[in-house]
């Protein structure tokens, strides 16, 4: 604890300054997480927050967890490092529909790439995904041989080469008709091996340490894609890897 009594004036202005510019750093992810509008040039302010605020070199010793022991750092430093962890859990919550209070520090920024500053290029990872789905996905997508793009043309008679407007017309099948939060990961990750974050999150996942409120998840979902920005980002990438045959990767 802060003895207030003995705190020269200029320590507490220097406290005063840290603390608004901590609430800075979290207004500023609360703002991106419950944005319906994501930036296709997205800032990652909690990089930022590690590298800057908290005066790490790299994002090492957050992926390794050695920020959580480490000795050097200081003890206000500390303590903000496990408010900003309950703060997130909090914001995802409400934002995202995404339950995690179990997880570390680590899953935390995984989530925050995967879900929200980088979420269009997961997006297209999801997609992708799908076209590569089989019985083993039975138990979490039951319809999940209805969810290709090969079959969604079969069923409105589209044998002409793939269009722009194709894909946008199949994007909204697959928002009304295949948004599988709790399969989410395991999708992207069946289309992307060895991506980091999201096999940090596999785990995490399948032990429900991270659960999602459906419901709020594909509504979000929906809201981001009424964007035709976001929508013809997405329409230009994945016509790239269906004509040409290229797999994007994160």
């Amino acid at each position: 604890m802060i003895d207030m009594e003995n705190t020269s004036e200029d320590e507490l202005q220097v406290l005063d300054q840290t603390d608004q510019l901590f609430n800075m750093y979290v207004d500023s992810i609360t703002a991106q997480c419950g944005s319906i509008n994501p930036s296709l040039m997205p800032d990652d302010i909690m990089a930022r927050f590690y590298t800057e605020f908290l005066k790490q070199g790299d994002l090492r010793t957050l992926e390794d967890r050695s920020i959580i022991i480490d000795e050097n750092l200081p003890r206000i430093d500390k303590d903000l490092l496990n408010i900003f962890k309950e703060k997130l859990i909090k914001i995802y919550e409400n934002t995202l529909g995404i339950y995690c209070p179990n997880v570390d520090i680590f899953h935390l920024y995984c989530l925050y790439q995967v879900f929200v500053i980088h979420f269009v290029d997961y997006f297209v990872t999801y997609l992708c995904g799908l076209q590569k789905l089989d019985s083993d996905f039975d138990e979490d997508i039951p319809n999940w041989n209805e969810l290709s793009l090969e079959n969604y043309r079969k069923k409105i008679g589209d044998e002409s080469p793939i269009s722009v407007n194709t894909i946008y017309d199949y994007i909204d099948y697959i928002v009304e008709n295949g948004i599988y939060p709790e399969a989410f990961i395991d999708v992207c990750l069946y289309e992307s091996s060895g991506n980091v974050a999201l096999s940090e999150l596999i785990l995490e996942s399948s032990s429900n340490n991270i659960q999602f409120d459906d419901d709020f998840f594909r509504l979000k979902i929906s809201k981001i894609l009424l964007s035709d920005i976001i929508k013809n980002h997405i329409a230009n990438k994945l016509i790239m890897i269906f004509n040409i045959g290229w797999f994007f990767r994160i």
